[in-house]
């Protein structure tokens, strides 16, 4: 009777962990993956058409480094969580191979925690609500899972508890070809990747065991390169390319406004980097100091790494991507441990678990807040999308009700930004893609940058000028002047602006947007230079008159030493441009990076039918009627006080160019001779 009344115990007991664990899976596999996707519009505020051009450059095998220059690899479109009818399916395969690995990893972690299989499922149902508040603190969880398996492992070998079953070797296995694929997904997490790989791989040196798993990681990213369709001779492109543009983005979406709550979260943000890592700090029995607190320093650097993506440009709902992480590393840091007070232990991840539901209601009252979403979807989202179940039985039917919906929003776009018809290729400029992706009749041919305001370097902006001037340049070009947070019309990729006075002419207003076509005969362009001018912050700097072409600039400041620190460890205040025309003064952002590369400075060209006056009238721009009101007479460059006495040099360096546009002569490059004026 003993021995029956045993078996039937541990088979309620194999019957409850099977049901919690099985629960957990199914809950994540509902709730993770993006089974209602966003869909490609033209009318959001933050211009939404990127995302879908991630997923078009995947199915055109574009190489990415050098005809797609931009934050995101040819992964990339896995981020998205945005319908394309031919990746669709492979992202959802995706998301569901991530969530049900991420399920069984958080499982695994939280049954080495408790025996009770109810309490290792609401540790890993409060797991996935974080997670699903934004992909990209998804994607960063595996990061942290890779480390605290490493955090486990040395616990459970000092305690003589080291036991590796077939399914542990294969979630170890599955979670180096997850975090082998983040590099390519976007460059963020090249640096904090590869600084983990480095972590584990001497962990296990110090352990005397080979790096198997770091070997892995490298391999899956190579693995997965050839498999998105790259070549081999590319991937050092797409690394020193992603960490142009990455480098330059601090200075590129520097805030302009600064409220008391982003300071306030700025501050406990950066608060968080040293302490949670000390909080988190317990030595290894057997480990030494040194071997204890590699763990710790590792989350103090990647807490350091979400803090940049975070608050560089920082917007109230990325809040959670910060928050929600440091989150994870304290809760599974101390999944991972075993300390003497268990009681204590258990109840601070109780704490932990009420700390994230806490969270989650946070963070949707501020995606609501935010995307203006009725308040009653709070109640809702503390649990799985309601609306996810009857969008996972339409995709398993096969029915094409997303196809239809992703045709429909086709046709509204095309309905509210008609175009004429057109044979060739076709690009837009600044943004608004979704126009050129409706159009049926021509095929659209981005540039490698392919939005203006991630061309914040001098190396990005030639590229994309280089592009046009090469016979694979687009044949039409949708233009318009949308400059984004008040910055100068001109600024962003101001040598694109020379290569469209050259090449292009206006065939047609079509009342939000120019089109343009590329012309048989291009025109010459000359910059002749005026002067070149050495000035200092807050003094005026007078500009000559507009005679036979626009004025082009270049500006030059060097940050000191202590910029540089500035920089890297968060970012400086942003730089304003003032401009004085008919005793009139404005000012507007000006990114250092943009402004090395040059820009038309005068006149101050703010809407298109300036532009395409100067386009139809390049030779005698100076006569222009328009013009005369836009021509600057004098600038001046203003920062804070603080920048300008510890962050910046004193002296800025500009070069004053005259744009000579004619008709007659061969077609030269961007080049410079003095004039004498």
């Amino acid at each position: 009777m003993v021995a029956r009344s045993h078996i039937a115990h541990e088979s309620d007991d194999r019957l409850v962990i099977g049901t919690t664990f099985t629960f957990g899976l199914l809950y994540s596999l509902v709730s993770l993956p993006p089974w209602i996707p966003a869909f490609l519009t033209s009318d959001e505020f933050r211009d939404p058409s990127w995302r879908y051009m991630l997923h078009q450059s995947f199915v055109d095998r574009l190489r990415f480094g050098t005809e797609v220059i931009f934050t995101y690899g040819p992964f990339g479109f896995v981020t998205t969580r945005m319908y394309h009818p031919q990746t669709f399916p492979l992202m959802l395969a995706i998301w569901a191979i991530l969530a049900a690995v991420y399920s069984c990893l958080v499982w695994r972690l939280a049954r080495r925690f408790t025996t009770s299989p109810w309490l290792a499922l609401l540790i890993s149902l409060v797991a996935v609500r974080v997670v699903s508040m934004e992909s990209m603190i998804f994607l960063f969880s595996f990061l942290i899972l890779l480390v605290t398996e490493r955090q486990a492992w040395s616990w459970s070998k000092t305690n003589n508890t080291l036991q590796r079953s077939r399914l542990d070797i294969f979630l170890s296995a599955s979670l180096a070809l997850i975090v082998g694929l983040l590099p390519l997904t976007k460059y963020s997490f090249v640096p904090a990747t590869y600084f983990v790989v480095v972590v584990v791989a001497g962990i296990d040196v110090l352990n005397r065991r080979l790096p198997l798993q770091s070997i892995a990681i490298v391999g899956a990213t190579l693995l997965f390169w050839g498999l998105s369709g790259q070549q081999f001779s590319d991937i050092s492109h797409y690394f020193t390319a992603g960490f142009e543009v990455a480098s330059r983005y601090v200075d590129a979406m520097t805030n302009w406004e600064t409220e008391p709550f982003d300071i306030a979260a700025v501050q406990v943000g950066a608060l968080l980097i040293p302490l949670l890592p000390l909080c988190l700090w317990r030595r290894i029995p057997g480990g030494g100091f040194i071997r204890s607190g590699i763990i710790p320093g590792t989350f103090c650097v990647l807490l350091f790494l979400v803090f940049k993506f975070t608050f560089v440009g920082f917007n109230g709902h990325k809040l959670p991507v910060y928050f929600g992480s440091a989150f994870l590393i304290a809760l599974f840091s101390m999944l991972a441990t075993r300390g003497r007070n268990e009681i204590l232990r258990k109840r601070s991840v109780m704490g932990l678990a009420l700390s994230g539901a806490l969270l989650t209601v946070v963070t949707v009252s501020t995606f609501t807040r935010f995307f203006n979403v009725p308040h009653s979807a709070v109640a809702l989202t503390l649990l799985a999308n309601p609306d996810h179940p009857a969008a996972m039985k339409a995709v398993f039917s096969g029915t094409s009700v997303m196809q239809k919906q992703h045709e429909a929003n086709l046709d509204d776009v095309r309905r509210k930004h008609p175009l004429p018809k057109l044979n060739g290729r076709i690009d837009v400029v600044p943004d608004k893609l979704a126009i050129a992706i409706a159009n049926e009749t021509c095929e659209f041919c981005p540039r490698p940058v392919m939005h203006t305001y991630a061309t914040h370097a001098p190396w990005l902006a030639e590229q994309n000028a280089a592009f046009y001037r090469s016979p694979a340049g687009p044949q039409f070009v949708l233009f318009r002047i949308n400059p984004i947070l008040e910055r100068f019309p001109t600024l962003n990729d101001g040598r694109l602006w020379i290569e469209l006075m050259r090449s292009y002419q206006v065939q047609e207003d079509l009342k939000t947007d120019l089109l343009l076509c590329r012309s048989g005969n291009r025109r010459r362009v000359d910059l002749n230079r005026i002067v070149d001018v050495t000035t200092t912050w807050n003094q005026r700097v007078q500009l000559p008159p507009v005679t036979r072409g626009p004025i082009w600039c270049r500006v030059r400041m060097r940050q000191t030493t202590a910029g540089k620190l500035a920089t890297f460890a968060y970012k400086l205040p942003p730089l304003w441009l003032e401009v004085t025309h008919v005793n009139e003064s404005k000012s507007y952002r000006l990114t250092a990076s943009s402004a090395e590369s040059g820009f038309l400075i005068s006149p101050v060209l703010s809407d298109r039918q300036q532009f395409a006056d100067l386009l139809a009238n390049p030779e005698s721009a100076a006569n222009i009627r328009d013009f005369r009101n836009a021509v600057v007479e004098s600038i001046r460059f203003r920062t804070s006080d603080v920048s300008q006495r510890y962050f910046y040099e004193k002296d800025i360096e500009i070069s004053l160019e005259e744009v000579v546009v004619s008709t007659a002569g061969p077609v030269i490059s961007l080049q410079t001779r003095s004039v004498q004026h």
